[in-house]
């Protein structure tokens, strides 16, 4: 019996010891978890207090990759960056953006006619026709010995319209094929404006980091500067100094397509990058000891008896370009020199005129800023015809200046 009693004592004790030692190990564990998972908190807090001040310090051994860029409506990237193209440093290209912004608002008025109407005094260019009859002959010399121009202006054109063109391919060789061209596009990618962590060695790198539009654009207006280039280290000089200016226009002018409806924005470029051509023609018939003081085209009327004007209307017509193309720049200083109602254009015309006219000014601006001289203002009675504030903004838009300071990149 007694043997009976110890049995029934001790087994309620034994099953009482199990369950308390049961809930100790649990109550360990979730204190070591607690410990663990505080540990870990400290740590991580720790490190990202670290790597705050190797960001702060620039002790940081791997270089940080900056911001990718996104401008535009919507957030999509503007079109002369596409998005394969590299990031840049924020700091640095808006920096360049918000001082070429302010050029632009600080003078854009002096495109815009004033309260009072300017002297009447206004001289009038020579017209087609006006020209003497041996200084024609001369220079139409100069335009056939450019046989080549349009041959190469189609071939050039088929290409940067072609869908199919890959950088693998047919644009890698092109670039390729010249050293110049790939030093160039080197050092565009190189440039402050795509803030690269590391320099690009690589052509093929470089080339994928332009991106498709853009290269087809700098072998476009590549491909036709070549056929002005000389064996003159001086006109060279002038040569670039004029292509610079009209790559500004023709990505203001395409840019500017929806200022009015119904324009094309391929013609645009085209005219935009071809307005000043009569001004290469001129300069390499009376060569750069006679040109380099840049005249204006009175002066080229009183000093050459013949003006870029009238020389870029020859050249046109005589490769074939349509009459939409040789009217516009024949006339690309009349919104300054002639009234809206004396000009012999239709409507559709004039609008083409006044994107034209509108964009080169905005070069000029964009070139030489507060020390651009030769801004010419809008005559009064084109205002019926241009909504200022529209074209302001347009002049503005982070696209287009952005576009602007990659191919000024490509300039440098």
């Amino acid at each position: 019996m007694s043997e009976m009693c110890y049995r029934a004592e001790k087994a309620p004790r034994g099953r009482i010891s199990r369950k308390s030692n049961g809930s100790l190990c649990d109550s360990m564990k979730t204190f070591l978890a607690v410990i663990l998972f505080l540990a870990i908190l400290v740590f991580a807090a720790l490190y990202w207090q670290v790597r705050r001040e190797q960001s702060r310090t620039g002790s940081s051994k791997a270089p940080r990759k900056p911001p990718r860029r996104v401008t535009g409506s919507g957030g999509a990237p503007p079109r002369a960056m596409p998005a394969a193209a590299a990031p840049f440093h924020e700091f640095q290209a808006d920096d360049s953006k918000r001082a070429l912004k302010k050029i632009l608002q600080d003078h854009i008025g002096r495109i815009f006619p004033g309260d009072v109407e300017p002297p009447g005094n206004r001289l009038s260019p020579l017209a087609h026709g006006e020209a003497q009859r041996h200084i024609v002959d001369a220079v139409m010399a100069e335009v056939k010995a450019l046989k080549n121009f349009r041959s190469v202006h189609r071939q050039l054109q088929k290409m940067i319209h072609d869908p199919a063109l890959q950088i693998g391919s047919e644009l890698s060789k092109m670039v390729t094929s010249d050293p110049v061209l790939a030093a160039k596009i080197l050092n565009t990618v190189n440039s402050p404006y795509y803030g690269m962590p590391q320099k690009v060695d690589s052509v093929g790198h470089a080339l994928l980091l332009l991106g498709i539009v853009q290269l087809r654009e700098i072998l476009y207006r590549n491909g036709l500067l070549k056929l002005f280039r000389s064996e003159d280290p001086v006109q060279n000089e002038i040569v670039e100094a004029l292509w610079r200016h009209a790559t500004l226009t023709s990505i203001c002018t395409s840019h500017l397509h929806g200022l009015y409806a119904g324009l094309d924005r391929g013609t645009l470029f085209t005219m935009g990058l071809l307005h000043d051509i009569g001004k290469l023609i001129l300069l390499k018939w009376v060569g750069a000891e006679r040109y380099s003081c840049g005249p204006t085209i009175d002066e080229e009327d009183a000093v050459f008896g013949i003006n870029h004007a009238i020389i870029g209307r020859m050249a046109l017509e005589s490769w074939g370009f349509s009459d939409l193309m040789v009217s516009v720049i024949e006339q690309h200083h009349a919104p300054s020199l002639c009234e809206a109602n004396g000009l012999d254009m239709d409507a559709q015309k004039k609008k083409y005129l006044i994107v034209l006219f509108f964009a080169d000014q905005l070069a000029k601006l964009m070139l030489n800023g507060e020390e651009s001289s030769d801004i010419r203002p809008f005559l009064p009675s084109y205002l019926p015809m241009i909504d200022c504030q529209r074209f302001r903004d347009g002049s503005v838009d982070d696209v287009l200046l952005s576009s602007i300071l990659q191919s000024e990149a490509f300039a440098e």
